[in-house]
């Protein structure tokens, strides 16, 4: 599979998720303390919304030891990280 073909992949995911136009910031920090509180699927609509974001991001990078692919999963995987172990701060 190319890295264009699996960028693809990765996108079609995300717009079939519903978040292809991002999320609202009240809806982000909605999700991300449901998420911190156990709730899986809150989680993965967080993953999903963020992930035009992680494949932009991996498309600023050349490289010929990594596939794409590879790097928009370890991008999820650390928004994942991020959402479990972060606390969330209010702002006033």
């Amino acid at each position: 599979m190319t890295n264009t073909n699996e960028l693809n992949y990765f996108t079609k995911e995300a717009v079939a998720s519903g978040y292809s136009k991002g999320i609202s910031k009240e809806e982000e920090l909605d999700l991300i303390i449901k998420a911190q509180a156990g709730n899986s699927t809150a989680e993965n609509k967080l993953v999903m919304a963020f992930t035009f974001f992680i494949i932009s991001i991996v498309n600023e990078f050349k490289t010929k030891h990594l596939e794409k692919s590879d790097l928009v999963i370890a991008g999820q995987m650390g928004l994942v990280k991020a959402i479990r172990h972060s606390a969330v701060r209010l702002e006033t």
